[in-house]
């Protein structure tokens, strides 16, 4: 799943981020988030 050209992600507060998917139905919104999900599972991130 790639994002579209009008797909915005921004970054909301200190560790949560939010992606703007205008264009997109609740089933691609919920394959994105379980592939961001998917991605990120298991990373560790350094904490400044």
């Amino acid at each position: 799943m790639a994002p579209f050209d009008m797909d915005i992600p921004e970054r909301w507060g200190g560790e949560a981020f939010l992606i703007l998917c205008p264009e997109t139905d609740a089933h691609g919104v919920r394959a994105l988030a379980e592939k961001l999900r998917t991605i990120n599972q298991g990373n560790e991130y350094a904490h400044h």
